[in-house]
C-alpha cells in the first residue's frame, strides 16, 4: 500500500485499444488490429529507476495479415536516472514475434521543468 509522503516502489501501468490499419500496399484495404500495452517502473531511489514494458498489436484477422499490418511487439528493459533538472532513459529493446525487429537500443533525456499549477485536492 502506499506510505503517508512516500512515493510507492513499484507502479504498474497498462493499456489497451483498437487500431484500424490502411494496408499500405493493397489499395481499398484495412485490418484492425489489438492494440495492447504493460508497462512497470521500481523506484530503486530517489535517482535510479528500473523499467520494463511489453506492448505492441496483434492481428485480429484470420489467417495472414495484410503486408504491414502484421501482428508485432517488443519487450524493453531499462533504467531512469535523474541528475539536477534531467532525466536520462536507457533500455535495451527485444522482439517478440515474427516481424518484430529483433534487438535495438534507446535513450533520451528529459528536462523536469518545475510545477506551474499547484493540483487541486
Amino acid at each position: 500500500g502506499k506510505r503517508a509522503g512516500k512515493q510507492p516502489r513499484f507502479n504498474a501501468f497498462g493499456n489497451i485499444g483498437i487500431g484500424i490499419m490502411t494496408a499500405p500496399l493493397e489499395q481499398f484495404t484495412q485490418n484492425d488490429v489489438l492494440l495492447f500495452g504493460i508497462a512497470g517502473i521500481y523506484n530503486v531511489n530517489e535517482r535510479i529507476n528500473i523499467v520494463g514494458e511489453i506492448n505492441g498489436r496483434a492481428n485480429t484477422r484470420s489467417g495472414n495479415a495484410p503486408l504491414g499490418t502484421e501482428s508485432i511487439s517488443q519487450f524493453r528493459v531499462g533504467t531512469q536516472i535523474k541528475a539536477s533538472s534531467l532525466r536520462f532513459d536507457t533500455a535495451a529493446i527485444f522482439g517478440l514475434t515474427r516481424f518484430s525487429p529483433r534487438t535495438g537500443v534507446t535513450f533520451g533525456v528529459t528536462y523536469l521543468s518545475p510545477s506551474v499549477f499547484t493540483p487541486a485536492k
